[in-house]
C-alpha cells in the first residue's frame, strides 16, 4: 500500500470516529428528549383532568344558581300552597338528578385522572428504566466504537511513519 493510501483510509477512519461520536451523543439526547416528552406528557393529561373537572363543576354551578333561583321565584310568589309545593317539588327533583350526575361527574373524572396519572407514570418508569437503559447501552456502545476506531487510526499512522521512516 502506497502512502498516499494509508493517510486517505485514516482521513476515514477519523470520520468514522466522528460519526460513531456523533451516534453516541445523539442516542443520549434522544433518552433526553424522551423522559422530556413522558413529562409533557404526564402535564397536558393533568391539564385535561382538570378542565373537565372545571367544566363540569361550572355547568353545575350554573345549574344549581339557576334551581336555586327558581325555588326563590317560586317561593315569593303569590301561588297558592299547593302550587307552591308541587312547584318547589319540581325544583327538588331537579336538584336530586343534579346531585346525581355531580357525583358521577365527580367520579368520572377522578377515575380518568387516576388512570390517565397510572399510565403516565408507567411512560415514565419505562423510558426512565428501559429506554434509557438501551440508550445508555448503545451511547456506549458507539463510544466504545469510537475509541476502537481512534486506536485503529493511530495503529495504521504508525505504521505509515514506521514506512516512512524505514524508507
Amino acid at each position: 500500500m502506497s502512502e498516499g493510501m494509508i493517510s486517505a483510509n485514516l482521513a476515514g477512519v477519523l470520520e468514522s470516529r466522528s460519526h460513531a461520536d456523533q451516534a453516541s451523543t445523539a442516542t443520549t439526547d434522544g433518552g433526553s428528549k424522551a423522559t422530556t416528552a413522558a413529562d409533557a406528557t404526564q402535564q397536558q393529561l393533568t391539564d385535561i383532568s382538570t378542565t373537565l373537572r372545571t367544566g363540569f363543576t361550572q355547568n353545575i354551578e350554573a345549574l344549581q344558581a339557576q334551581f336555586t333561583n327558581f325555588r326563590s321565584t317560586v317561593n315569593s310568589s303569590n301561588w297558592d300552597g299547593n302550587a307552591k309545593n308541587r312547584a318547589n317539588g319540581i325544583v327538588d327533583h331537579y336538584e336530586s338528578l343534579l346531585r346525581t350526575v355531580a357525583g358521577e361527574a365527580t367520579t368520572a373524572v377522578t377515575e380518568f385522572a387516576t388512570q390517565t396519572n397510572k399510565e403516565a407514570q408507567n411512560l415514565r418508569d419505562g423510558i426512565g428504566t428501559e429506554y434509557k437503559g438501551i440508550t445508555d447501552k448503545f451511547a456506549d456502545r458507539y463510544k466504545s466504537l469510537g475509541t476502537a476506531l481512534q486506536n485503529y487510526h493511530d495503529n495504521l499512522d504508525n505504521l505509515d511513519n514506521a514506512a516512512m521512516h524505514s524508507a
